[in-house]
């Protein structure tokens, strides 16, 4: 069989493989983390009419959530068609990181060896973490995927001199970061590369299409934009220490340490080669090991970004053994490789399957039957949970889709705005899931007072519902 019908198989498998790991049980009653509600919440505003800022709080760029809800409105509002966008991203990811490690792969090693572009997405679909992640409704795999397609594009605009190809890369750059603000650090080197070539020509055709996604921004309100985009988060308190950095970096490296042990040699030979494609992808890499390092308001699954560009450079290293002439052993070392691999990451799904996919929370589907039963669809519930409310499909005041502990420390939530809403919206239920409205003293004793405890579960979490309506039952 010719060789590149027979990478393109191989390829093909690899989809499949990744497929199968995303899409298992995907659609179940459980949640990985709280951001998962409000995105989802999100996209269910937008998909009802809503925009982001202007009608309720957002603190992320508008296009995550706009596009979730163009899903919801060609799927239907439920769980799956939002975590498909995420695992249609993920394979499109898995997809750049092929053609980009075969491309500078191609310089570094062979050129015409498909090996690191096939070991690279190999690594990829069944990265423990990166599996969970394409799973979860949160932004980072669709912002790192979109922004290394626009890297693939620009790196074959800059080979070819092809001013399409910069048109087509500045839109998917700019798309991923309006996706997550975190992955612009890409932007910054691409420009970087523009000015140190002197690519005016290229520069302009790209800079345009960084212009096309931000062509939706003036329909909201400029000024709740940028205080709930920028001022919002730039008045975050440093709740997490450097050292608490440091680890959560390292047990992201941890959970894949083949993984991290090939990314080094990648790295060692792009360097030694130097060569631009090779080159940039180093560079880029240790920007976002820095972005993690220095970050903040790092959260774990903010490292998500840096398992993709760890894949390239990992399939890059491991491809230079099969520069060795001998065809059987190059055979040998390439089933090794694969077998070896793959017994370890399946071992780790298997382990803790839980982190990969998990059956239905008895939490969720009772407390779910608790409000379809009392909560009719025009009614208001409130919840410091919000995967709670979709998954019961009611009603939530439009500025309280996002009640994080981040919100409520840095003032963009208090007790009086909870206790107006109960009034305006007439809010029947109120679902306290977590320790965050118990943050809201005031919130807390206005519950208690004007609604009564119905049903109370483990770990603190308690349901009220309205007096005169508890005393119609």
């Amino acid at each position: 069989m010719n060789k590149k019908i027979l990478s393109y198989c191989l390829f093909v498998i690899v989809l499949c493989l990744a497929v199968y790991l995303r899409v298992y049980r995907l659609g179940g009653m459980y949640s990985y983390n709280y951001d998962e509600g409000v995105y989802a919440e999100s996209g269910k505003m937008v998909a009802l009419g809503y925009l982001p800022f202007n009608d309720f709080f957002s603190g992320q760029p508008p296009h995550f959530s706009i596009l979730i809800g163009v899903f919801f409105r060609l799927l239907g509002i439920n769980i799956f068609s939002a975590r498909l966008f995420i695992v249609l991203t993920s394979l499109l990811c898995i997809m750049s990181v092929y053609f980009i490690a075969k491309e500078a792969g191609s310089q570094a090693v062979l050129p015409s060896d498909n090996c690191a572009g096939l070991l690279s997405a190999f690594f990829l679909s069944i990265s423990p973490l990166f599996v969970n992640q394409s799973r979860i409704v949160q932004s980072e795999v669709p912002s790192i995927a979109f922004v290394l397609l626009g890297v693939l594009l620009f790196l074959r605009a800059r080979r070819y001199n092809n001013p399409l190809y910069y048109f087509i890369s500045g839109i998917f750059i700019s798309l991923g970061i309006m996706m997550k603000l975190n992955v612009g650090i890409a932007l910054v080197l691409i420009i970087g590369c523009f000015i140190t070539s002197k690519g005016v020509r290229g520069a302009i055709f790209f800079i345009a299409g960084c212009i096309i996604p931000l062509l939706i921004l003036p329909i909201f309100n400029f000024n709740k934009m940028i205080d709930q985009m920028i001022i919002y988060h730039l008045s975050k308190p440093a709740i997490y220490k450097f050292s608490d950095r440091i680890l959560w970096i390292w047990e992201t490296l941890n959970s894949d340490i083949g993984l991290f042990i090939s990314f080094i040699a990648g790295v060692v030979l792009c360097i030694m080669k130097k060569r631009f494609d090779g080159i940039f992808i180093v560079i880029l890499s240790c920007a976002f090991f820095l972005f993690c390092l220095f970050y903040r308001a790092l959260f774990p699954h903010h490292t998500t970004i840096l398992i993709p560009l760890m894949s390239i450079l990992s399939g890059i290293g491991i491809s230079y053994l099969f520069t060795i002439p001998r065809v059987k052993i190059r055979r040998g070392i390439l089933f090794i490789i694969f077998l070896s691999y793959g017994i370890y990451s399946m071992w780790l799904i298997k382990k803790d399957i839980d982190f990969i996919s998990q059956n239905d929370n008895p939490y969720y589907v009772d407390v779910v039957k608790v409000i379809s039963s009392r909560v009719n669809e025009n009614e208001y519930i409130l919840t410091d949970e919000q995967i709670i409310s979709f998954f019961a499909n009611k009603r939530l005041p439009s500025d309280f889709v996002d009640t994080s502990n981040y919100r409520i420390i840095t003032k963009y939530l208090s007790s009086e705005m909870l206790i107006d809403a109960c009034k305006q919206y007439n809010v029947k239920m109120v679902i306290i899931s977590s320790s965050r409205f118990v943050k809201l003293k005031e919130f807390i004793k206005y519950v208690r007072t004007n609604y009564e405890l119905i049903k109370e579960y483990k770990k603190g979490r308690f349901v009220y519902i309205k007096k005169s309506e508890s005393n119609n039952l």
